[in-house]
Formats: structure tokens, C-alpha cells, sequence
């Protein structure tokens, strides 16, 4: 499963990495607009990706 976030709706923003495993098996999120927190993903079972990271 993968999440692409292309929006800075504030929505959106909120969303925690817990919320990303309870919903998909195997949790990819790919932040396009670097509008989440990439330390909040750390170490939490998510492999999250960002735009200009170089991560």
C-alpha cells in the first residue's frame, strides 16, 4: 500500500504514523510537498519518503 500526499490541506497534516499501519499492510507514505513532520515518521514502521530529503 502506498499514500501520496500532493496537498497541504490541513487535514492531511494531522494524519500519524500510527493511523498509516492500522490502515495498510505494508505502510508507504511519499510526502510530495514536505508538508508532514519526517521525524515524526522515524522509527515508527512506516517508510516515508519526501520530496528534496535526499532520504
Amino acid at each position: 500500500d502506498a499514500c501520496i500526499l500532493v496537498t497541504e490541506w490541513k487535514e492531511f497534516l494531522d494524519l500519524s504514523p500510527e493511523l498509516f499501519k492500522k490502515l495498510m499492510k505494508t505502510p508507504l507514505v511519499v510526502d510530495g510537498r514536505r508538508s508532514l513532520d519526517s521525524e515524526k515518521f522515524k522509527d515508527k514502521g512506516v517508510n516515508f519518503k519526501s520530496i528534496g530529503l535526499g532520504k
